[in-house]
């Protein structure tokens, strides 16, 4: 099997490329499927997945709010973020795996970070900080923003908060949506953009919205340069790890509330840090195309050698509806927020 990117020679039953670590599933679907009359992975295919997804996960918010409020319970925050999680967010992932017939290694790159890359993904992780704190409270200006107290010990809310999201969330849009796009010959920087935008309605409200974005298409280039799920795993980890740290900190808040003092130092720490992203970020892509193993021109007859594909189109009607829907829903949440508060 050949990769379409980097001309590698690969096993015929790999996932993905030994060399720079590319999905293959375009060369396998394009000798297999159209025999089988099924559709590989594409956009397209990844547009109707995102859409299944915000059906499901909407339909869900919805039934577990009437059944919460129906039987009276009174669940912890905690544990309505782990049924969020795991109900809500990785068992569509298990629907789609078993929708377009693939396991769990077709879907993920799970190629080793190595030390140099993890090294730079943990840099680049706090020095994103100041930047997204920035947005945070910029968009506090402007879009409501709820607090919901939490009285659990730091370490259990660090392993909910910081842990489940890290994995089943990079599991749907630097897995999922990531591997769909990527093998239909989307820029990455189209698959950041998009993917960040999702990502960050995904949260169904504006307030974090606005910074999850920037974290959303930032973990999409760390996993094309990596061609890791554990780069963005990592770096979704350390984020939501020190937002939790921060949290139980009095200080923070001490700073938060004082709103020219926060613009200074933050506004400050991120002109300074924000180039270190940059740096880094370059780094890690200079390392993957370093790393990259220059391979010998194939030879095919006409009938063997895989076509290459013109970038596919990105914006299908799943697209739009997927987006309007979010957008319209997430406003939603945003105007009966304002009428609660």
């Amino acid at each position: 099997m050949l990769c379409r990117y980097c001309n590698t020679h690969c096993a015929t039953d790999a996932h993905f490329c030994k060399t720079c670590g590319a999905s293959l599933q375009h060369a396998a679907y394009s000798q297999v499927l159209p025999a089988l009359g099924q559709q590989g992975p594409s956009p397209a295919r990844g547009n109707k997945a995102i859409l299944f997804f915000l059906l499901y996960f909407v339909g869900f918010q919805f039934v577990f709010a009437f059944v919460i409020g129906f039987l009276g319970l009174n669940l912890s925050p905690l544990l309505s973020i782990v049924l969020v999680q795991v109900v809500g967010l990785f068992v569509p992932f298990i629907c789609y795996l078993q929708f377009t017939k693939q396991s769990i290694d077709q879907v993920l790159p799970w190629k080793g970070l190595g030390a140099k890359n993890a090294l730079m993904v943990v840099i680049i992780s706090l020095a994103i900080l100041p930047a997204v704190h920035m947005l945070a409270r910029l968009a506090s200006f402007v879009f409501v923003t709820v607090e919901v107290p939490i009285t659990e010990p730091m370490w259990l809310v660090v392993a909910v908060i910081a842990v489940l999201p890290s994995l089943f969330e990079e599991f749907l849009f630097r897995g999922m949506m990531y591997t769909e796009y990527h093998a239909g010959g989307v820029s990455i920087h189209k698959i950041a953009l998009i993917s960040g935008i999702f990502f960050g309605l995904m949260h169904l409200n504006f307030y974090q919205a606005i910074y999850t974005t920037l974290l959303g298409v930032l973990y999409a280039y760390m996993v094309h340069y990596t061609r890791s799920i554990l780069a963005p795993m990592l770096a979704h980890f350390v984020n939501n790890g020190i937002a939790v740290v921060l949290g139980y900190q009095g200080w923070y808040a001490s700073l938060w509330g004082n709103v020219p003092m926060f613009l200074l130092v933050i506004g400050v720490a991120m002109i300074v840090m924000t180039p270190v992203v940059l740096l880094c970020l370059n780094q890690m892509k200079k390392h993957h195309e370093r790393t990259q193993e220059p391979s010998p021109a194939p030879t095919f007859d006409n009938t063997t050698m895989p076509q290459h594909k013109p970038q596919a189109n990105v914006f299908t009607w799943a697209f739009w509806v997927a987006l309007i829907v979010f957008f319209v829903i997430t406003l939603n949440s945003e105007i009966t927020l304002r009428m609660l508060f």
